[in-house]
């Protein structure tokens, strides 16, 4: 397994309470891109996504679940707007 996907815990601090949570290296370092991204810190993104996460209908996911499911939404995303914006292929002419 490569490094990216080892499990490590992070500590945060939410509505002032430490706490932690253990994501993938490659989740954590997705989510601090896509934190600079929107031009917020870490932090605020890990405290937005929880509050989401509590008033949403996500309570029964764990932080770090919505964390994951977060970044892999947000490529998601970013794929979709990708293709729909690149030009599409064509087809080579037969003769």
């Amino acid at each position: 397994m490569s490094a990216g996907g080892r499990l490590r815990k992070r500590s945060v601090t939410l509505a002032g309470h430490r706490t932690s949570l253990s994501v993938e290296q490659v989740f954590w370092d997705e989510l601090k891109a896509l934190a600079a991204e929107e031009g917020i810190s870490l932090q605020s993104l890990i405290e937005r996504l929880d509050q989401e996460r509590i008033e949403g209908a996500e309570t029964t996911i764990s932080l770090s679940g919505a964390i994951r499911v977060h970044v892999v939404e947000r490529l998601r995303q970013k794929l979709r707007h990708q293709a729909s914006s690149a030009p599409a292929a064509r087809e080579p002419h037969c003769r």
